[in-house]
């Protein structure tokens, strides 16, 4: 994400949204030109944690500080800036006395800055277009630690602020060399090498040696955050939020074109149909008097049918048929920037609300826990994160034709629809078929999984 000018004092500037990363420890400036070389960028501010931590180095033992870069990525048609300061390394610096702080303030463009810091470090550095995500974002991290010092602009929303006015200025103010984004430093062994090579290919050898010891190092440093449950689950959510289910018009579609095959048809009868996002459709006739001679046939009359319509082969079978088509799905996809709600706010607010309404109409409602979505290997099921989600399954059944189009289109926030099946229930004498058509939807619900584990 490519940072974002906030304020321009006199061609001196301050920056939000940097890709705030953890070094590793030991020599900052070295774990820093590790991981500027794998995200390809030049430039970062470094800020310096609060407390020490104790780390093993064979048989000794030592206290260090630890370190994070926050990367810069300059916006199209942007160069390297200068004279530039990070606003959430100026904000940890003037905050440093409180260790864990949180700051909602709003900034030139009708946009609201929100920056954490914990043990002195930014975790969350992000300007927001929509108040509501930058309220929901803060509120986020002072329900996670109920003692985190909170300073906002906006005291009705934030009555816990420390301070509402002069904010933006006060940290301006504190910005120096430490809250620069200054360029990455050089490599000085890689350097050094280039001329001793020169002056003595056996010195230039034994550097050489040197280089790949680095190499090594920084190889098992970014093997290691390959494995970092944070990096694991990102990309698998990445890749799960392409297909999590389908657009409820789409869904609605589909209905459309099972309802064009007519429940009876030349001695055939509908029994069930159904539509699933990972398969084909499908309508299932029983036979009463007809023939597959004669069923085919009469399909080849009927106008506005599905293109890829086909009689399915069903082995030894004489009395049911089985037609089949490709759906033209349009899919559900879930953006990084997606506001779903908590699990009591799904339950508790206006979607249960509307879930107990249905129930009262006389269908049925599943809502199964949730779990962490998607499932990663090496990642355990308590894991928390901003972005993380999790996911159970909903169904929604024996709704009847009149209310299909309500059930599918006006589906609670948080629900999204990977299917149905359609069946005809046993009627008497003469009523219509599809009056005893009963339908069910499925899906997934999704809701935050960014809260502390229940006690």
């Amino acid at each position: 994400m490519a940072g974002k000018l906030i304020h321009d004092a006199g061609g001196v500037t301050y920056w939000a949204n940097l890709d705030w990363q953890l070094l590793p420890p030991g020599d900052a400036a070295v774990g820093l030109r590790g991981l500027a070389g794998e995200r390809g960028v030049s430039h970062a501010a470094v800020v310096q944690s609060l407390s020490v931590e104790t780390v093993r180095k064979g048989k000794k033992q030592r206290e260090i500080h630890r370190h994070k870069a926050g990367l810069y990525i300059a916006p199209e048609g942007q160069g390297s800036p200068k004279k530039a300061h990070s606003l959430a390394a100026a904000f940890a610096k003037w905050a440093r006395s409180h260790g864990n702080a949180v700051l909602h303030v709003s900034v030139p463009g009708d946009r609201w800055y929100v920056a954490v810091i914990q043990n002195g470090m930014p975790v969350l550095d992000k300007v927001e277009d929509r108040a509501d995500a930058a309220f929901a974002l803060a509120t986020q991290y002072m329900q996670l630690d109920s003692e985190i010092s909170v300073f906002a602009d906006d005291p009705e929303r934030f009555p816990r602020t420390l301070m509402a006015e002069g904010l933006l200025e006060a940290i301006y103010a504190a910005a120096d060399k430490s809250t620069l984004i200054a360029p990455v430093p050089p490599d000085m062994v890689k350097l050094a090498i280039a001329a001793l090579v020169i002056l003595s290919s056996a010195a230039g050898f034994f550097m050489w040696k040197q280089h790949q010891a680095e190499l090594e190092r920084q190889r098992l440093i970014r093997e290691a955050a390959e494995r970092d449950p944070a990096n694991l689950y990102l990309t698998a959510l990445a890749g799960a939020s392409a297909r999590a289910g389908l657009e409820p018009a789409s869904v609605m579609r589909s209905i459309e074109s099972a309802d064009k095959l007519p429940t009876t048809l030349d001695g055939w009868n509908l029994v069930r149909a159904g539509c699933d996002m990972a398969a084909a459709c499908e309508v299932h006739y029983a036979r009463s008097t007809g023939t597959f001679a004669g069923l085919k046939a009469a399909l080849a009359t009927l106008p506005n049918l599905p293109k890829s319509l086909q009689l399915t082969p069903t082995g030894t079978e004489l009395d049911s048929a089985v037609l089949t088509w490709d759906p033209e799905w349009q899919l559900a996809v879930i953006s990084p920037d997606s506001q779903f709600p908590t699990l009591r706010e799904f339950v508790q607010g206006a979607g249960g609300s509307q879930l107990q309404d249905w129930r009262v109409a006389g269908l049925g409602t599943l809502v199964q826990e949730p779990a962490l979505w998607p499932q990663v290997t090496g990642v355990p099921a308590s894991f928390r994160h901003p972005r993380a989600i999790a996911s159970g399954k909903f169904e929604v059944t024996g709704v009847p034709l009149p209310l299909v189009t309500e059930v599918v289109t006006k589906v609670p926030h948080g629900v999204i629809w990977t299917g149905w099946r359609l069946a005809v229930t046993e009627g008497r004498g003469q009523q219509d078929v599809m009056q005893r058509a009963v339908l069910k939807v499925e899906g997934n619900f999704y809701v935050q999984h960014n809260e502390p584990n229940p006690s």
